[in-house]
């Protein structure tokens, strides 16, 4: 079966360890993460540019991907429309099955674990409103998977995940 796990959340939500999780249990596996697309084009500073840049490659990477039936695990921002539904689309146009998930942890725990991140390719910090901003515009699409990354280990939601279940079914 063709799949495309896509990985939805604000920024310190859990994706990265979700995605990494992923790869270490679903054979055959492709990564797409569009942050680590922003970070090679630019590690000094954000801009919208860099976002549609990023997301363009994402996206032809991932259609590439297709081509050769790989499974992907597709890492994006859950306030993105355009990066929720250039991969939807993709996943349509070639026949795949898409597994979507929403990590949505509180916006405390977000802060909190802004504060501790260390990403070594990025010279610049996140401020808190610019957390906040991710997380309140965190929208949920429809037939998603659902998880509060701050009470379910990474592994107990990779296991809902691979079962099929939302920890609100």
């Amino acid at each position: 079966m063709k799949r495309l796990y896509l990985i939805r959340g604000p920024i310190c939500a859990g994706k990265s360890s979700l995605v990494e999780e992923l790869r270490r249990r679903v054979a055959g596996v492709s990564i797409v993460d569009i942050d680590s697309f922003k970070r090679q084009i630019d590690s000094e500073g954000s801009s919208d540019w860099r976002r549609e840049l990023a997301l363009e490659i994402g996206l032809f990477f991932a259609r590439r991907l297709m081509e050769h039936n790989r499974t992907i695990v597709a890492d994006i921002h859950s306030s993105s429309h355009e990066q929720h539904d250039g991969f939807v689309q993709a996943a349509l146009a070639t026949h795949y099955e898409v597994i979507q998930v929403l990590l949505e942890p509180p916006l405390e725990v977000c802060l909190e674990r802004n504060c501790l991140r260390d990403i070594p390719d990025v010279s610049y910090t996140l401020s808190d409103e610019v957390v906040q901003k991710y997380w309140c515009n965190t929208y949920r699409a429809e037939g998603e998977l659902v998880f509060d990354s701050s009470s379910m280990s990474t592994r107990e939601i990779a296991d809902s995940i691979l079962a099929g279940r939302s920890s609100e079914s």
